[in-house]
């Protein structure tokens, strides 16, 4: 599922002047953190540019938060799902089904996630005025995931970031226009429209970059329905990334609406320390997978060519190479990112308007988030290799720790703000790195034995 980064490599390894390996890096990073770039950004707006009253813009970030939340965790188990069957489709030349698979799923979850939020909305005695905003912005961003899986493979880099970049600045010039005295059900209106806008944009990216539909080939969706693995780590990598948050928002949060809760403190600095890992995620896009995807089927296509067992050997170690360099890289480029973050903490909080004392807040988290991108990488390496239990048993050691660390240093108080998510994702990626190096030390056996 390399897809558009083999577009993004050709860029930077290229001999056309730094300023083209810039634009690639910046497309990589955008594309591969869009959802949460804009979203992020769309939150900042609110409190640079939002509305004059603290009640409104607290509880339009409770809002959004919680939806960005619950979006993840109940689509994370599918994306993960789809993302197998889509390579599987790739595998065996089925390109006929893509745009049927892509346009049924996309049609069902957006039923099903709609409904559900109507449903969550009334039992919450939300205020009538607010359910269809709330509902479109739910249904959208649930939508933006399933979308994403289906981009990897419409090579139009340029186009893609346009669109989260036309969604952002969409986003602030309504804010501009709306004026400091906004009401909630216009700005969630707003906030709405610009995320429907860019889904429907990336549907029509796909629609029109993925060959026709074959009218005459079934398409075997049934089939993502029979990874319950994936399933589960799907939705328990969700559940991870986000119950350190649910913690924090019951535990020690502000309560809006009189049944939204969230942790400003918590949350700015959550989202200010994932945003600097975006340097790693691109660095990923670029070179990690396309490289090691390069290997892995040079491996695999030893394997099933009936090669000797010397070139499976060779191609082994070539394999095992390659994830080694594009380690050592995504490290050098994220260990200066993250180094000279957690030195300008200060700086940053300053700059958003975050109190002296959430500095320290920041350097936990991005620690934790250092640690949580390059578990992710661990994660995907370990599910090229079909080794489901093993990357699902390194995200439950995330998921609880999360869970267990977070509540101990909210019991302790905000001085260990962040370091449990830190510690959490620390501890899980040093299991996933002992899951992923036995994988290899023992590549060949698995490869024949199945085990």
């Amino acid at each position: 599922m390399a897809g558009i980064g083999f577009d993004l490599r050709r860029m930077c390894l290229a001999d056309q002047g730094p300023l083209v390996r810039a634009q690639a890096y910046t497309a990589a990073g955008m594309i591969a953190a869009g959802p949460w770039l804009v979203t992020m950004a769309s939150l900042w707006l609110v409190r640079w540019i939002g509305p004059r009253s603290t009640v409104v813009a607290d509880t339009f970030l409770a809002i959004v938060g919680c939806l960005f939340a619950a979006s993840l965790i109940t689509v994370g188990g599918l994306q993960m799902a789809v993302t197998r069957w889509l390579a599987d489709q790739l595998h065996l030349q089925r390109y006929g089904v893509l745009v049927s698979a892509f346009a049924r799923l996309f049609a069902g979850l957006a039923a099903v996630q709609a409904a559900s939020a109507a449903l969550v909305c009334g039992l919450c005695g939300l205020d009538g005025g607010l359910v269809a905003p709330v509902v479109t912005i739910y249904v959208a961003i649930s939508l933006t995931w399933l979308a994403m899986v289906w981009l990897s493979l419409v090579r139009q880099h340029g186009r893609v970031l346009m669109v989260f970049a036309a969604g952002a600045v969409c986003f602030a010039a309504m804010l501009v226009q709306l004026g400091p005295a906004v009401e909630l059900r216009i700005l969630l209106w707003a906030y709405a429209l610009a995320n429907a806008a860019m889904v429907a944009a990336m549907a029509l990216l796909v629609l029109r970059g993925v060959e026709r539909a074959d009218d005459g080939e079934a398409v075997g969706l049934v089939r993502v329905l029979r990874l319950p693995a994936l399933w589960a780590t799907g939705t328990a990598w969700a559940l991870a990334t986000w119950i350190d948050k649910l913690v924090f928002w019951w535990g020690d949060g502000v309560w809006v609406a009189g049944t939204l809760p969230h942790h400003p403190l918590y949350d700015s600095c959550f989202y200010l320390g994932y945003v600097t890992v975006v340097p790693a995620l691109a660095a990923n896009l670029v070179h990690l997978e396309t490289e090691f995807y390069d290997r892995y089927r040079a491996f695999y296509a030893a394997v099933t060519g009936h090669g000797a067992m010397a070139e499976i050997r060779r191609c082994g170690a070539a394999l095992r190479a390659s994830l080694d360099r594009a380690a050592g890289r995504l490290l050098r480029v994220q260990g200066v990112v993250t180094a000279l973050c957690c030195w300008f903490a200060p700086e940053i909080c300053a700059a958003v308007g975050l109190p002296p004392f959430a500095a320290r807040t920041l350097r936990f988290l991005c620690l934790g988030s250092l640690c949580h991108v390059l578990l992710l990488l661990v994660v995907l390496v370990l599910l090229y290799f079909d080794r489901q239990r093993a990357a699902l048993r390194t995200v439950g050691w995330f998921l609880v720790g999360n869970a267990a660390l977070a509540a101990w240093s909210l019991g302790v108080g905000p001085l260990s703000y962040g370091l449990g998510y830190a510690l959490a994702a620390l501890v899980a990626l040093v299991w996933g790195v002992f899951e992923l190096r036995w994988t290899l030390a023992r590549l060949e056996y698995l490869t024949f034995t199945g085990r």
